[in-house]
């Protein structure tokens, strides 16, 4: 039991100090910051924005016809 002890602490002390994959999580933060603040504004301004595109749709449509 007691090498099984020393065994999981020595695992866990490696992990702790392996900064490998730090970098991945970084960076998966990031996207997900961004991801947030793209689906935060869309649908902050979706409504504003369906307006605006089928405003330009109908323009065009009327222009072309």
């Amino acid at each position: 039991m007691k090498g099984a002890c020393a065994f999981a602490r020595s695992l866990l002390v490696s992990w702790a100090r392996d900064e490998r994959g730090s970098t991945a999580i970084e960076y998966a933060l990031i996207a997900a910051s961004i991801f947030l603040g793209v689906v935060g504004a869309a649908y902050t301004f979706g409504d504003k924005m369906s307006d605006m595109f089928d405003s330009i749709s109908s323009t065009i449509s009327a222009t072309l016809h």
